[in-house]
């Protein structure tokens, strides 16, 4: 806000004409809210990465200044802001980067531990393949998952369990258990979560995993 509050004060003060000062007034408020109006342009695009972009325009911005002005302080001070943006970008990117490395790990070991305990469980009508997701599971905030908004997923699911599996190669096919597998919701209810052992199964040829419980039984139980 500090910075923020100067850059306004150099806006009313550096231009010597009052439009200039209205202009200058107005940029820096552009400036300020870019990512909400680049997500004008982009509805469909993440805050964060909008962030970054907003980061490449004022970089622009501070290099144009380096380049175009005639006055000696002002190229100086736009030098070190844009030594400074550039800095900046580096580590956060860098830091993206890391949490999203982690967060992913967290991911695929959590689905590998799934697949080993469905699969470890000996039935001979069940294909190894087919697996019914029960609810969704907030990842524990402990290494290597780092629960940072806009960075990775808290919660998996069956789609996002299953884009996993395709990604590993994998066989299995995870769906969503819904009202069309009444015996896998019953067994759901009546099974603690993951990652307790109880948590999987196979029922009906169909290997389960229970992540939540199914909204009738938790309305049951209270």
């Amino acid at each position: 806000m500090a910075l923020i509050a100067t850059a306004g004060l150099f806006c009313l003060w550096l231009p010597r004409r009052v439009p200039g000062k209205i202009a200058a007034a107005a940029l820096l408020g552009l400036a300020c809210f870019t990512p909400r109006a680049l997500q004008l342009l982009h509805p469909e695009g993440r805050y964060h990465s909008l962030t970054l972009t907003a980061y490449a325009v004022l970089i622009a911005g501070a290099v144009m200044i380096i380049h175009r002005t005639g006055r000696i302080a002002a190229r100086n001070v736009s030098i070190v802001v844009v030594t400074i943006l550039v800095a900046g970008y580096v580590i956060q990117c860098n830091w993206i980067s890391t949490v999203s490395y982690l967060n992913t790990l967290a991911h695929f070991e959590t689905l590998t531990q799934v697949l080993a305990r469905v699969r470890s469980i000996p039935d001979a009508r069940w294909d190894g393949k087919t697996i019914a997701v029960v609810g969704m599971y907030e990842m524990p905030n402990d290494y290597p998952m780092k629960q940072y908004e806009a960075i990775a997923p808290r919660f998996m699911d069956a789609k996002h369990m299953d884009k996993m599996a395709h990604l590993m190669r994998d066989e299995a096919n995870f769906v969503a258990a819904d009202q069309t597998m009444p015996k896998v919701l019953e067994y759901a209810a009546t099974h603690s979560l993951w990652p307790s052992p109880g948590s999987v199964g196979i029922v009906d040829g169909t290997g389960v995993v229970v992540f939540s419980k199914p909204p009738a039984a938790t309305q049951s139980t209270r």
